[in-house]
């Protein structure tokens, strides 16, 4: 398909071979950009999962940190 593109651009000038030239490098340019933004996503989020549940372990830190301060005031 690219090759009948530039076949096709050749024959209408040099402008419109840069054109096509262009178009094709920023189309796969494009597709890179976003394969990569793909795994960055996936791997945010396996740390955002991870984050959760460190945050679950520290609420329930802190829940025992009130219920002993309770205690402790009781007495």
């Amino acid at each position: 398909m690219e090759q009948q593109l530039f076949k096709l651009a050749t024959s209408n000038g040099i402008w419109a071979a840069l054109y096509v030239f262009l178009f094709l490098y920023v189309l796969y340019d494009s597709r890179n950009r976003e394969k990569k933004y793909q795994i960055t996503i996936h791997e945010n989020q396996g740390i955002i999962k991870e984050l959760s549940q460190k945050l679950g372990v520290v609420e329930d830190i802190q829940k025992d940190v009130i219920d002993i301060r309770q205690e402790i005031k009781r007495r």
